[in-house]
């Protein structure tokens, strides 16, 4: 099942959530009463708009997407080798397979997975960035692969990706996509720069700058 999330304007509810956050941490910074009530007189106006620029710069780092969430429950199978997960889905594979072979499995025997797209380039440091700022993070493989496994043709519009850090604190990642060249379903798995290799044996390679239209897939923050 889909559920696509478009929030409306900025609540009642989140414009009290904000005072609340400055109110909190007012009473805790010892300011002088004199002092405030010079800071008020002489001020006031250009902290109101210096507080209101700093939220715009954070809705604006979200890109140009910041209203749509597409979210899918499935059901995973985290009994299954890494391999056997992406094989289950059916799709031309280009892959590293030491990375495949760490994939993280994550818990759970079901998921919400939320997609989101910032659009425009951003390269992984970014990615985690974006993530934080809508209170997800990065879902894990297993459970974006039963995403595609469930709906073949998700990946058809949408390029949608997870990444992870692996030991060595190198940035890893699981992609699907369908190439606009030859309409070929296909899924990536590799590590930044690193060669990925498709079922003949054909290499290729990875990126650590992610395109403007790619969909990231996360879960809620608990």
């Amino acid at each position: 099942m889909t559920t696509v999330v478009t929030p409306s304007t900025i609540t009642t509810g989140q414009i009290g959530k904000l005072q609340d956050l400055l109110v909190a941490r007012l009473r805790k910074s010892g300011f002088s009463s004199a002092a405030m009530q010079v800071v008020l007189e002489t001020q006031g106006d250009t902290i109101g708009d210096a507080m209101l620029q700093v939220i715009s710069d954070e809705i604006e780092a979200l890109g140009e997407v910041t209203t749509e969430i597409i979210v899918r429950h499935v059901a995973v199978d985290r009994t299954r080798l890494p391999q056997q997960a992406l094989n289950a889905i059916g799709c031309q594979q280009w892959i590293n397979p030491d990375v495949v072979a760490a994939m993280p499995r994550g818990e759970g025997s079901e998921a919400e997975v939320c997609f989101f797209k910032p659009s425009r380039y951003l390269n992984d440091e970014e990615v985690e960035r974006q993530y934080q700022q809508r209170g997800l993070r990065p879902v894990d493989p297993y459970s974006l692969a039963a995403v595609n496994e469930a709906d073949p043709t998700f990946g058809d519009k949408r390029e949608n990706v997870t990444h992870w850090k692996d030991e060595q604190g190198r940035w890893c990642y699981l992609a699907f996509a369908r190439s606009s060249s030859v309409h070929e379903r296909s899924l990536h798995v590799g590590c930044g720069q690193g060669p990925v290799y498709n079922e003949k044996g054909e290499v290729s390679y990875g990126s650590d700058v992610w395109m403007n239209d790619t969909w990231f897939a996360g879960i809620r923050e608990k």
